[in-house]
């Protein structure tokens, strides 16, 4: 090989006939990881090789090369031996050829599940939980008891995976997946060879790992665990924290974090024969732990360690699961260019920011509704002050008009056939120009809403007019948006909208039911737009004191975040804090997702706030 390659696949490449290269998604020292969308059966996968940047580096180094390509191979036949549920599950392996800058390329490939969510680390504090005892157990029944669980499924393989930490555990929703498995044993396999180089993570590596692989079991698993739940407990290992040590808290403060801190030292024993013997005897541990006493403080001479807010997410109340199946990704990475469109008269006036403003009303004050060129309704919502960043700032938004819905099926099927010659679809994906606009195709199995067939879209059944329009990427929102002289919210606008929206009840808390019921020929307009079945459609729910329905609900929406995009509600990961306002989870503009959907704003002219 002459010249190596910086990134092996290329967006929108088509490999083996199969699949499309969306983008790459993690790289380590030798390996890629590509998602990847799979023509045949309409799905997103990942799919994994061996770089040939790392080929090429060690190319003249046959031993290296050798063990490389074991290693590989091995992750093949230890990931195919193991069927659970907190366990990454492979698809394929083979081979691909492709061509690339005039060379001929032929590369090893795997193709297993796609986690599009985060990994064990996005679930813990860097400040960790204690004491907070609470959050601690909550954290441990809800990610670390499931991870022991698929842990115990491979030592029952005879399998140890050697190389456990945070970022090798995929999280699908709330389900941690252990992935990773190029360092695995198995007492089923053949040894692999091994290099002179330390091959690990030293903060997670057992004394063993470090001075003899032929001494590593089962219980050089439970060491990294107990790093893991070291971590979590205590905040994230820096580097000036000296391995292969036992862990150990510091002044545990509550008889819980005592009995913890005892299973730590006990899963980090330096001596593997004081470790616990199995996975099965840790999770015993936890949960005898976890069943007593936990809140009686004791003495202390330290200071409390400020807590991050990550975790008391999953305290929050109202957040409905989202009602579509999966959170597979459905989107084809091309090259990153925004295409204009053209745009309707819509009597808008430009506004200083670029945005389009609603027209001036004659009085002088904003209108307490308008309507927009596809006769979508837009509510004022006047502006103030809210604490919306993740920091904790104030700040100032400005009045603003918010669609009371979500874009629904018909509404962009409207818009598609008037810029229809902009557009190719090809695989049942949308294109303008090379951005990616919108995947066509089932949403979850039975629920097929748009149609491309004779030349034009189509709403495939009345049933499904209504529902929100799914996987759309950001740059088919904004292009929405822009054809009618509107734009996305702002992630600070969203987040406004959420956390001043809601009406005090006569008990003192929050409701979204209107002080006031609407007009009864207005909601009978409505109860058109609903579906037989109703919960994959817009569910109208009563509208917040702004007038604005079913936001942070059933779906995610997109959103822009300074010059990028990001997916407000809890359906992607994004987590609301004490006040249960939800942060945004950054996403590119060419995805698309079976649960996103998108609502447009516009600006209220200055003269008018």
């Amino acid at each position: 090989m002459d010249t190596p390659l910086e990134n092996t696949f290329d967006p929108g490449m088509v490999l083996n006939d199969l699949w499309i290269v969306m983008e790459l998604i993690g790289k380590g020292g030798m390996g890629e990881v590509y998602r990847v969308h799979q023509m045949n059966l309409k799905r997103d996968i990942a799919l994994k090789i061996i770089s040939q940047k790392f080929l090429a580096e060690i190319e003249e180094d046959t031993y290296e090369a050798k063990t490389g390509l074991e290693r590989f191979s091995r992750e093949i036949q230890v990931m195919a031996q193991v069927r659970h549920q907190n366990v990454l599950q492979i698809f394929d392996c083979g081979e691909i050829s492709f061509e690339k800058g005039g060379e001929t390329f032929s590369i090893n490939f795997i193709t297993m599940e796609l986690i599009p969510g985060g990994t064990l680390r996005s679930t813990m504090s860097d400040d960790g939980f204690l004491p907070d005892d609470d959050r601690m157990m909550e954290w441990i029944s809800t990610c670390f008891l499931p991870l022991l669980k698929g842990v115990q499924a491979l030592h029952d393989q005879g399998i140890v995976h050697r190389d456990l930490k945070p970022e090798n555990v995929l999280i699908d929703g709330k389900t941690p997946k252990i992935a990773d498995f190029g360092l695995a044993c198995s007492n089923r396999l053949k040894a692999v060879t091994q290099s002179i180089d330390v091959k690990g993570t030293p903060p997670y590596m057992s004394p063993e790992l470090f001075t003899d692989l032929k001494r590593t079991d089962q219980r050089t698993d439970i060491y990294a665990l107990g790093k893991i739940l070291y971590e979590a407990a205590a905040g994230k290992i820096t580097a000036k924290k000296i391995p292969f040590q036992q862990a150990s808290l510091m002044c545990p403060e509550t008889p819980f974090s005592q009995k913890l801190d005892i299973i730590i030292q006990t899963a980090t024993a330096e001596d593997k024969e004081l470790r616990y013997a199995s996975a099965d005897a840790f999770c015993q541990a936890l949960e005898d732990a976890m069943g007593g006493e936990k809140k009686a403080p004791v003495s202390c001479a330290i200071q409390t360690r400020s807590q991050a807010t990550f975790w008391r997410s999953r305290k929050f109340v109202g957040v409905i699961v989202s009602v579509f199946i999966g959170f597979t990704v459905a989107g084809t990475l091309l090259f990153y260019q925004k295409n204009s469109v053209p745009k309707v008269s819509t009597q808008a006036v430009s506004g200083l920011d670029g945005h389009q403003n609603a027209p001036p009303s004659k009085s002088g004050n904003p209108e307490p509704s308008v309507e927009g060129g596809d006769h979508a309704t837009l509510f004022l919502v006047p502006g103030g002050s809210d604490k919306i960043s993740e920091t904790g700032q104030t700040k100032d938004i400005p009045s603003f008009y918010m669609e009371e819905t979500m874009v629904t099926n018909y509404q962009l099927v409207e818009f598609l056939n008037q810029v229809l010659p902009q557009l190719k679809v090809e695989n049942e994906v949308v294109f303008n120009g090379k951005n990616i606009w919108l995947i066509l195709g089932e949403v979850v199995k039975g629920f097929e809403p748009i149609l491309f067939q004779d030349g034009k879209f189509q709403v495939h059944g009345v049933a499904h007019t209504a529902c929100p329009a799914l996987r759309v990427s950001a740059f088919g929102a904004s292009a929405f948006a822009d054809f009618y002289g509107r734009r996305l919210p702002t992630t600070e606008e969203w987040l406004y909208v959420v956390s001043t929206g809601k009406i005090p009840d006569a008990a003192g808390g929050n409701s979204t039911t209107p002080e006031k019921p609407k007009d009864p020929a207005k909601e009978n307009r409505h109860k058109h737009l609903m579906a037989p079945d109703s919960h994959k459609a817009i569910q109208l729910s009563a509208p917040n004191r702004y007038g604005i329905r079913d936001l942070n609900e059933n779906t995610g929406e997109w959103a822009t975040q300074g010059s990028e995009y990001a997916v407000m509600g809890g359906v992607m990961g994004g987590q609301a804090n004490e006040d249960n306002k939800f942060a945004a989870v950054q996403r590119s503009p060419w995805e698309t997702f079976y649960n996103v959907g998108f609502r447009t704003v516009m600006n209220v002219p200055v003269q008018n706030q």
